[in-house]
């Protein structure tokens, strides 16, 4: 009788753009290792499945997620990326954002049921303390770091890209404007735009 060979199987999910905690969880796998930079198998029995929520509260999240996509490029046939609700729900940021919603009246945007700040709120909030008119901030950059902050509950998720723009150009936090950061999320999401969640 011919015996196969054990396979390891390796899982960790909501690792939340945690890149420190998901580095130190390689180092105690049996399944995957870093080599180069990159991720890769200890051995050609080994599977892993990464069960979702790649991004959103801790620093390295872009990072993570092209890690984990080119795994999965190399070895198709032994990775399984599953989709977590954090990584479902970004997919909305391309109607949200998009001309059609921008041009909606404040008012027609409801508020989501678990947070009572509603989108006008927010931009009052803002306007006030910019000493700007709510016309004025009802940007893509503020819209974004509403659903962020009150529909997402990622409030620090909008400055945490900032910082992933700045490493992978190599520049100065204070080069990266706010509308690059919301075309970075937009680009993560948008078919042929090489984002790591597409």
């Amino acid at each position: 009788m011919h015996q196969m060979p054990c396979a390891d199987v390796a899982f960790v999910t909501d690792v939340e753009g945690n890149l420190n905690f998901f580095t130190r969880w390689v180092q105690s796998s049996r399944v995957l290792v870093f080599e180069a930079g990159r991720l890769d198998f200890v051995h050609e029995h080994a599977y892993f499945v990464y069960g979702g929520d790649v991004m959103d509260k801790g620093p390295g999240g872009v990072r993570l997620a092209r890690l984990l996509v080119s795994l999965k490029r190399r070895y198709p046939e032994r990775v399984r990326l599953l989709v977590g609700n954090r990584d479902l729900n970004k997919l909305r940021f391309t109607a949200e954002l998009g001309e059609a919603d921008m041009a909606r009246p404040v008012d027609d945007i409801p508020c989501m049921p678990w947070d009572t700040v509603c989108l006008r709120e927010h931009l009052e909030r803002v306007a006030t303390a910019s000493g700007l008119k709510l016309e004025e901030v009802n940007t893509q950059p503020e819209r974004l770091r509403y659903m962020l902050q009150h529909t997402l509950g990622c409030p620090d998720s909008f400055e945490l890209r900032r910082e992933e723009v700045a490493l992978e150009r190599s520049c100065e936090l204070a080069e990266v404007t706010d509308d690059e950061v919301v075309e970075h999320f937009v680009d993560d999401i948008t078919a042929g735009r090489g984002g790591a969640l597409r």
